[in-house]
This record gives structure tokens, C-alpha cells and sequence, in this order.
């Protein structure tokens, strides 16, 4: 029973001996019911070891006590077939002499043809019998390699058994395997007492990379040579099981079940968590089982063996080609198989416990999730208030106006804002100049078992409102190169993934091309830093009133009530790419002085929207006409008409201008159409003197250089958290990340509640980029004018890289993970506000991080 849920175990668990490989496991106490029992019924004074207080301390001597007595385990099982102490004494002192010892099998499966008989059947046919003699011979031997002269001689078995076919052809394959056991890791272990043998596993509790009982080098190393033991067990175990099978194949009587005997003994295997329990003032308190306790199970062990050797024997076919030594062979590498199993699992049985207690205590198991809100929770205590991270919500509005929309992220960041700056937009292929506030937004995303949980940046738009999202990077001087663009307007919703793609972590770079040429570190070298300048991601917010009344001429938030006209406007500017100057108010045609004022400056744009507007309804009428026309014309069929003369003169000379547009070239509907001539003249000798619109007076008055040059150059951000990722990172668990977009969704919704939800593919999101910056272009008459009042957001993150998912990081590297996090944070804090770590937290915090993480407190 053991040895079936021990195998069921390893598969679940995933055991090798590296401390960074996956273990999950079941309830081990449970599974290794039978075991514990038969323990108990053989001492006295015994329990689990989870019943029992005991220190982390002792979890390390139990480690140690289960690779001892699974060392013991087998070398009592290698008696049974003549491997006493006195080998084992010798094979040691050829081992401490400096040779590699190993254990070898060698079996030799002859088949050899004997002679053919004819005999007559009962029907009276005539029938050939070839006879056959299959031979086995089995040796083993404790050896050395070649050159040297010592081998210690195990056992020798051979056996014979006559084999009658009907065919000319063998009955069975020939064969001969050969297997080597290294015995070096066993042997170094043992020491000589006494009395015989004992081993002294120890491991080394002071190093560097001791993390639990389980994760260490020691373990590992164990575990590892446990494992290639078993491998090479399993292959004598295998070919012992083939030889029994070719003796069942041709006896007619035999009938056993070799298996079910040789697994009677895995409740024997002595490798079981129980410890000896010490009363002291009614305090329990546990030790490891004593020598003699030991003994008692070795004997047990023994004694199970020598049954089920007894059990096959008496079972065997009478000829007992699989006899003796053989018989003994298969079911010593059977429980070897067993031991090597049992002792991998009960130090996975230590790690479990150590697991169910640590959830017992905070009575969940721990996603990234909820890791990854804790730490929003617990920055509110590390740093002083001026320094703490928020959640990122950008209110987008205008000053005393109601917002237009937000820009938010579901994560804390850290923020550095220059409220006044100046900076640059490379648009295509000029420089805009971009006026209103630069903000840097930095986070820690934490990534667990090489996978960080994606955050979605949502853009939404108020009813009536709208605004362009300008998405990009940051170039140097704080250039703001868009790549992609979208307007946001009339309760539009924008979501667009954001995942971290890491870079190596500043130490794995420099491992990575410390070998190579120096060629090839330079042009690795040259590489990062265009890898690290693209860490940055920028998204640029440009509002559309204030920008649309400013190209119009008109005064500061004229068009706020005016929503028919701002709609036609942008349908105008981005569906029909209309110039701006056709529908901005003109002071030569109608003055603003006069007594209605604004009102005038808007109703003289309404007109010509309005004019624009009835063109373009009536070109779009003209053309369903003509399409009309031309299916009376050609019919359903495709057969030619008679031709109206009309359509003729239409299809071969031209379209005929309608009135809508003949009036609009004239003027004559317009009120001031007839003082125009004159007006001209007026307004082309003004404009000479003075600035003839509202954009253009506000140009005049700003001076000509930059009001408000940047003070600092996030650019340069990147590389300063890699020198501070050297200098304060000793783990080098942070990585450079840059931000992958993806999944671009929007959502629009009318005015009475339907939507709809678009999956926005790289031909949709090209359209929407066009369509914006033709607005953009529009806005700014291709750069001619600023852009004011923008917010440009710039945001920088690092992922925090852990091993495994977060309570395995506890668990297997014995590490806190919120002290490696919040590292992590002030690492990345230091940067964005250029501060050493002990400026930004707060004083009561100071002592617990200088005495936990006190590379964060270099020396002077």
C-alpha cells in the first residue's frame, strides 16, 4: 500500500532534489497510514511529530534522522543477499582511499537449440518438437574501475530450464544486461562503530543557501543521489520481474503473483514520521527515535524479507528456474525501490507540515491578488505621507468646469508632477509644442512563478464631453512620440491591457555577457540602453472645447452649451477633413465688437457649418440619386435603357454645381455678403496692425521661447533605477520592464442606454489613430499652434521576480516576502524622487528596516 501511494506522491509532488523545483503534496500523515500503525504496534511512546511542540529547529533534526535511517534502511536490506558490514567496511575504505565504488549486476540470458523430435499427434499427423535450454546466470560484485586490482565478490546464481516450441525459432530473446550502482554517495555517509555501522548525514545549517529543512544543498545533493539510486534499482527490479515472467510463460502450473508478495514488505519500510515523545511537566516535547527504536523496525524489516523470499520459493514452478539468490535479488531491489521513496517523501512529509501550519495561521491561501493589495495597503506605514503611493485616477477637466472624463489605473503608484512644463509631441514629422503638466507614475508589479497579473487602463468619456488619448514613449528631453491615438467622447470607454515584459535584471546582464567578446558586450550594452529608454510609456490627454474654440476664434468656453455645433464641428474637421479656417469665425465679415458680442461669433460659425453641412447632405443626395439612375437606366439585368438626356449630360460633361454651393461661393446667403469687397480691404490693412482673432491675440501676448522649460528629464529616469537597482538590490530580484498593450476595447454608448463593446484589431486601431490626429492636426493647424492645458502621464515600472506562487516563496527559501517587497518599493521611490530610502519612510520603520534590509542603508 505504501509504495503505490508513495509512487502517487512523487508523481503529484514533483520531487527532484533542486530546492527551486515545484513540490505539491496531500496529507502525507494520512497516506502513510499503514506505516505509522505497524510502527506503533513495534514502540511505545511514539506520535506524529505535528502532535507534538517542537521548534523549527527540530524539523532539521528530523531531516536529518530520515536520510539516516533510510541509509540504514538499505544497507540492512543489502544483508539479505550477502552484503554484511564487512563489505561494506571494505567498500569503504576503498572509497576513502580515493577509488569510485560501485555495485555491479550483470545478467547473461542464454538460449541454446538442443534437438528436434518428430512425433505423431493424437490425429495421426506427424509433428516436429524443438527443444530448447534457457540459461541464466546472475553475479554481483562490490568493484572498483579497471585499474584497480580490488572487487568484493556478492553472489553468483545460475539455473537452467528446458523449453519445448513447435516453431524453428527462439522462444525467447538472448540477453545480457549490465548495471552499475554508484555506491560513493552511500558510503560517504557511513562511518564505522562498535558494533557494526551508522550513518551521519548532516546538514549544514549555516549556509547561505540552508533555507528550510527540505531547500538546502545538502538535501538536495541527498535527494539527487537518492534518485539516481532508485533509477538504477528500478532497472535490476524490472529485469529480475522479466526473468520470472519467461519462467511463467512456458510452466503450465505456474500460477503467482510475484508482486503482491514483494509489496507485502513496504509497510516494513522503517522510514516513518514518528518521533519519541518526552514528558517533561506535563509538556510534551519530542526527540528522534532512539538506537533501539531503530533496531526494533530494522529487525522487523528483516524479518518481513526473509518471509516473502520463503513465500515465493514455496510458490515457485517446479523446475525453479527463478530460485534462491535470484528470488532474493528481486525482492531486495524491490523494497530498495521502496526505501529511496519513502525517504523522499517524509521530507517532503516535514515541508507539508510546515505549509498546513503556516495556512493554519493566516487561515487562507495567498494569491498574487491579494499579495499585490497588501502591499497598497502596508506602503500607507513605510512611507511618510508625502511620499505614499495612490491609486491612479486622472480627473480630466477644465478649471471650474464639470470633468470631461478619467484616466484611471486599478494599481498605487508613486507620482512626481511638474505642474508648468513645456514639452515636445513629434507629430508626424514636425515638433508640437505641448503646454500643461508632465507627470512620471512609477509601480512594482510582482510576479510569481514567472507570471505578473496584468492591470487594464480605462479611458472613459463623460455624455457630451470628449477628449484624444494620445498613447506613445518618451524620447529624450522629454519628447512625447505617440504611437497610437483614439478620441474619447460621448460616454466612450476605453480599455487596454497592460502587462510587464521583463528585462534581465541588471546582475543577470552582466552574467549574461561576461564571457562573451568585447565586441559582443558593446553591442549587447548598446542595446539595453534603447531597451531601458523603452521602458517608458507615455499617454497624452488633449481636451477638445478649449482646443476647438481656440481654432474657431471664439472666446473660452463658448461651445460648453453649444452641443450640436461642437458634434458637427468634429464630423466636419474628422469625417470630411474640412479645413478649420472654412468654419472659424472671421471679424472682416462680421466684427466681434458689435452689440452681440459672442453671440454673434457663434451664429457666424453655426453658418458656416450650416452651409457646409447642406453641401455635403445635397452632394450625398445627388449621388443616391445617380446611383438610382443608373439601375433604372441599366436594369435589373444589365440591359441598357433609353438614356435620359439629363443623365447623359451629367455622365459625359460633368456634375452640375447645385445652388447650396453656388450660393456659398457667391456669399449671398450669408448677411454680410454685400459689404464683403469692402471688408477685405478693411481687414487685410488691420491685420497688419493688429491680431485679428481670439487665437491670435492670445498668441501675441505669449513670448516667443519656452515660458516654463522642463526640470528634469524623465528619460533619464531608467537608467538611474539601474545604477540604484546595483547599488541597492543585492538580490537582483527586480527587472526592468517594459509595458506591453494589448486587448483594445471600446465600449460606446448612445444617449438612451444601448452599447456595444468593439475588440479593436491593428485595422480598427490604425483607423481610429488616423481619424485622431487628423483631429490633432486640425486643432493645431499642423503645429501652428500649441497645444495648452495638456496632461501627459509617463509611466515606469519594475517587476519584483519571485520564484514561486507566494506562499511557496515563504515556505521552500524560509524568506518574508514583504520585507523583499517593500525593498523593492523604496528601491523604485528612491529613483522617481531622487532620495535616499531613509528620507522616505517614516521614523518608526527605520530600526525594523535597518535591522531586516540594511543594504537599503549603504555607508557613507
Amino acid at each position: 500500500m505504501i509504495r503505490t501511494m508513495i509512487t502517487i506522491l512523487m508523481v503529484i509532488a514533483g520531487i527532484t532534489c533542486t530546492p527551486a523545483k515545484k513540490i505539491r503534496t496531500h496529507e502525507y500523515g494520512e497516506m502513510l497510514r499503514q506505516g505509522v500503525q505497524n510502527a506503533k504496534d513495534l514502540l511505545h511512546n511514539v506520535k506524529d511529530p505535528q502532535e507534538v511542540e517542537h521548534s523549527f529547529n527540530n524539523k532539521y533534526d528530523l531531516a536529518e534522522w530520515y536520510s539516516n535511517v533510510g541509509l540504514g534502511a538499505i544497507a540492512n536490506t543489502l544483508r539479505t543477499i550477502g552484503i554484511q558490514n564487512t563489505q561494506l567496511l571494505e567498500a569503504k575504505n576503498l572509497h576513502d582511499s580515493g577509488h569510485k565504488v560501485t555495485l555491479e549486476y550483470e545478467h547473461n540470458l542464454g538460449v541454446q537449440f538442443d534437438k528436434k523430435v518428430e512425433r505423431e499427434t493424437v490425429h495421426g499427423q506427424k509433428q516436429w518438437d524443438y527443444f530448447w535450454t534457457l540459461t541464466a546466470d546472475i553475479e554481483m560484485k562490490i568493484t572498483t574501475p579497471a585499474d584497480a586490482p580490488n572487487s568484493i565478490p556478492i553472489l553468483k546464481y545460475t539455473s537452467k530450464m528446458q523449453v519445448i516450441t513447435r516453431m524453428d525459432a527462439e522462444p525467447v530473446r538472448g540477453a545480457v544486461v549490465r548495471q552499475s550502482i554508484p555506491l560513493s554517495w552511500f558510503l560517504e555517509q557511513m562511518a564505522s562503530r562498535e558494533n557494526g555501522i551508522n550513518f551521519q548525514f548532516r546538514i549544514d545549517r549555516s549556509d547561505k543557501h540552508c533555507h528550510t529543512p527540505l531547500t538546502n544543498r545538502d538535501v538536495g545533493n541527498f535527494l539527487s543521489d537518492l534518485e539516481r539510486f532508485n533509477s538504477q534499482v528500478n532497472t535490476i527490479r524490472g529485469d529480475i520481474s522479466n526473468l520470472m515472467r519467461v519462467e511463467a510463460k512456458f510452466s503450465d502450473r505456474y500460477n503467482f503473483d510475484f508482486q503482491s508478495v514483494v509489496s507485502y514488505c513496504d509497510d516494513a519500510v522503517p522510514v516513518v514520521p514518528l518521533v519519541k515523545v518526552v514528558d517533561q511537566s506535563k509538556n510534551e516535547s519530542f526527540s528522534c527515535l532512539e538506537q533501539n527504536d531503530v533496531a526494533t523496525l530494522y529487525n522487523a524489516e528483516r524479518s518481513c524479507l526473509s518471509s516473502s523470499i520463503d513465500k515465493i520459493i514455496e510458490h515457485s514452478t517446479p523446475v525453479k528456474f527463478c530460485a534462491g539468490d535470484c528470488v532474493k535479488v528481486g525482492v531486495v531491489f524491490e523494497h530498495l525501490k521502496a526505501i529511496s521513496q519513502a525517504t523522499r517523501a517524509a521530507h517532503v512529509y516535514i515541508e507539508e507540515g510546515i505549509r498546513r501550519q503556516l495556512r493554519s495561521a493566516i487561515a487562507e491561501d495567498i494569491t498574487p491578488q491579494q499579495f499585490q493589495e497588501y502591499m497598497a495597503y502596508h506602503q500607507e506605514d513605510l512611507f511618510k505621507k508625502e511620499y505614499q503611493m495612490h491609486p491612479f485616477n486622472s480627473i480630466i477637466r477644465r478649471p471650474f468646469h464639470y470633468p470631461e472624463g478619467t484616466l484611471s489605473l486599478p494599481t498605487h503608484v508613486s507620482t512626481k508632477s511638474m505642474p508648468n512644463s513645456t514639452s515636445l509631441l513629434s507629430f508626424r514629422g514636425v515638433d508640437l509644442e505641448l503646454q500643461g503638466s508632465l507627470n512620471l507614475h512609477s509601480w512594482v508589479t510582482y510576479s510569481f512563478d514567472q507570471v505578473a497579473p496584468p492591470v487594464t487602463l480605462s479611458a472613459r468619456s463623460r455624455q457630451f464631453s470628449g477628449f484624444i488619448l494620445l498613447v506613445g514613449t518618451l524620447a529624450t528631453g522629454n519628447t512625447f512620440v505617440p504611437e497610437s491615438a483614439m478620441i474619447i467622447q460621448n460616454k466612450d470607454e476605453l480599455e487596454v491591457t497592460l502587462r510587464a515584459s521583463q528585462l534581465p535584471s541588471p546582475g543577470e546582464f552582466k552574467d549574461f555577457i561576461s564571457s562573451l567578446s568585447p565586441e559582443m558586450q558593446r553591442f549587447a550594452k548598446s542595446f539595453r540602453t534603447k531597451q531601458l529608454a523603452g521602458t517608458l510609456t507615455a499617454f497624452a490627454i488633449v481636451q477638445i472645447k478649449p482646443h476647438l474654440e481656440r481654432v474657431l476664434n471664439l472666446p473660452t468656453g463658448s461651445l460648453t452649451k453649444e452641443i450640436k455645433l461642437t458634434q458637427d464641428v468634429l464630423k466636419l474637421l474628422v469625417e470630411y477633413q474640412i479645413p478649420s479656417d472654412l468654419l472659424s469665425f472671421d471679424s472682416a465679415i462680421e466684427p466681434a465688437t458689435s452689440e452681440k458680442g459672442t453671440l454673434t461669433m457663434i451664429q457666424q460659425v453655426k453658418h458656416h457649418v450650416d452651409s457646409l453641412m447642406s453641401m455635403i447632405d445635397k452632394k450625398l443626395d445627388k449621388k443616391v440619386a445617380d446611383k438610382k439612375r443608373e439601375r433604372e437606366y441599366y436594369g435589373e439585368a444589365g440591359t441598357p435603357q433609353a438614356v435620359p438626356t439629363a443623365v447623359f449630360e451629367m455622365k459625359h460633361f460633368g456634375a452640375v454645381e447645385t445652388d447650396a454651393a453656388s450660393e456659398y461661393r457667391s456669399g449671398s446667403s450669408h448677411p454680410a455678403a454685400e459689404q464683403r469687397a469692402d471688408a477685405d480691404e478693411h481687414h487685410s490693412q488691420k491685420q497688419k496692425k493688429e491680431p485679428s482673432t481670439v487665437a491670435d491675440s492670445q498668441k501675441a501676448s505669449k513670448p516667443s521661447t519656452v515660458s516654463t522649460p522642463a526640470v528634469d528629464d524623465f528619460t533619464a529616469v531608467p537608467f538611474r533605477l539601474e545604477s540604484n537597482m546595483i547599488r541597492l538590490d543585492p538580490s537582483q530580484s527586480m527587472k526592468p520592464s517594459k509595458i506591453q498593450l494589448s486587448n483594445w476595447k471600446k465600449h460606446s454608448r448612445d444617449l438612451f442606454g444601448s452599447d456595444s463593446t468593439t475588440l479593436l484589431q491593428k485595422s480598427d486601431l490604425k483607423k481610429e489613430t488616423d481619424g485622431a490626429f487628423d483631429l490633432l492636426d486640425s486643432l493645431t493647424k499642423t503645429a501652428d499652434l500649441p497645444l495648452e492645458d495638456t496632461e501627459v502621464h509617463v509611466f515606469l515600472t519594475v517587476t519584483h521576480a519571485f520564484d514561486e506562487i507566494v506562499l511557496e516563496n515563504v515556505i521552500k527559501n524560509n524568506e518574508n516576502i514583504i520585507e523583499s517587497a517593500e525593498a523593492s518599493l523604496l528601491v523604485l521611490a528612491s529613483t522617481v524622487h531622487g532620495l535616499e530610502p531613509s528620507h522616505l519612510i517614516k521614523k518608526e520603520a527605520i530600526p525594523r528596516l535597518q535591522n531586516y534590509t540594511s543594504y537599503l542603508f549603504p555607508s557613507p
